[in-house]
């Protein structure tokens, strides 16, 4: 079977076969060849990056430590931005085989890659280089690209025109079909629209204009999106929106306060969300608090799956996981269908960093 042909497997076959399947020391499979589930990074002389086994056995291989602490892994393959070390902000995207390091696709002049659809798409912004000429994807960072791992072809899905507001989350439809992303600044304008583009380059539209909507995660049917909406007269406060896809439709399914800050809700399947809760401080800070599970029906808070402070999360759906990380660096799985939790060796050795696990569709920026 050829590379291209192995990436379109099925998910539900790929999970279930990491399910009965594990890896031995050294990352040579024991019976049939399954990729990792799950990577991260952390921070100690420089980013790392490791990927872990099925069965959590433990590190397989190290990746480039030049690396951004943005990486996602899914169809068996970990996308991650290198850096041009005599270039300043200039960098590219590899993508290797997660068990092995080897080598499958570079991708100039990009960063913050999400890849997706078993490991046959991927769509990604330029690099932060900014020069105004030919071979520069653009000078202000302020597009989006979607490329076709197996035949190679790119297509540029999205150009704003603000330099001032850039791309600061990107999502994927379960079908591989759309791209969802936020425009916003995080810096001094405090502002965040969200967009919808097809994977072609077509259909292009800004489906939210009140500056105060961001983190949109698609619903297994591809046709809602999830996302969280900033309360402009409780500044302390955001609250978890659905719409369709087009924007239409558009409302609030539960109310946040400022001591239960719902951000970057993720769908766990048609009927849950997945919301990350912050609460507010005796400063006036919010920090992370927790994770909640929340029905996609009533906006009922159905199961408080983690209580402290997450730094940061994804949900593998197939699964029926989320695989957290605490601000110490200790990484857990949570699985839904039998509600146990358990431990993910080596988040503390190198804590902080970003967290991705198969099957998630989402990159927080």
């Amino acid at each position: 079977m050829d590379r291209s042909t192995r990436r379109r497997t099925p998910l539900s076959i790929m999970f279930v076969g990491l399910l009965l399947s594990s890896l031995v020391p050294g990352g040579t499979a024991s019976a049939q060849e399954v990729p990792p589930r799950i990577v991260f990074t952390g921070s100690d002389d420089g980013v790392h990056i490791r990927v872990i086994s099925a069965d959590q056995a433990g590190d397989l291989v190290q990746l480039s430590p030049d690396a951004e602490p943005f990486v996602t892994i899914n169809g068996g393959l970990a996308a991650f931005t290198r850096h041009h070390r005599r270039v300043v902000f200039a960098s590219d995207v590899l993508i290797e085989e997660a068990s092995t390091g080897e080598r499958i696709h570079k991708v100039d002049d990009a960063r913050y890659p999400l890849i997706f659809d078993g490991g046959t798409s991927l769509v990604f912004l330029p690099d932060n280089n900014g020069r105004d000429v030919p071979e520069d994807r653009d000078a202000f960072v302020n597009s989006v690209w979607y490329r076709d791992l197996v035949t190679g072809e790119e297509q540029k899905l999205a150009q704003l025109n603000d330099p001032d507001r850039h791309v600061v989350q990107l999502a994927a439809s379960p079908d591989g079909q759309q791209v969802a992303f936020t425009e916003g600044n995080d810096s001094f304008l405090f502002v965040w629209n969200i967009w919808v583009s097809g994977i072609d380059g077509t259909g292009l539209a800004r489906i939210t204009d009140d500056d105060r909507s961001l983190y949109p995660s698609f619903g297994p049917d591809g046709q809602t999106l999830a996302f969280t909406y900033l309360n402009p007269s409780r500044r302390c406060s955001a609250s978890l929106h659905l719409m369709d896809v087009d924007g239409a439709n558009a409302h609030r399914l539960i109310a946040g306060t400022c001591d239960a800050v719902l951000l970057r809700p993720i769908w766990l399947d048609d009927q849950t969300l997945v919301v990350w809760r912050w609460e507010r401080t005796d400063r006036g800070f919010n920090r992370p608090a927790g994770l909640l599970a929340v029905s996609a029906e009533t906006g009922e808070v159905l199961e408080e799956v983690v209580d402290g402070p997450v730094h940061d999360f994804a949900v593998a759906r197939e699964a029926g996981q989320v695989v957290f990380r605490m601000k110490n660096g200790r990484i857990g799985v949570h699985d839904f269908t039998t509600g146990d939790t358990f431990p993910v060796p080596g988040g503390r050795d190198f804590p902080f960093g970003h967290l991705h696990i198969d099957g998630s569709l989402e990159l927080a920026i």
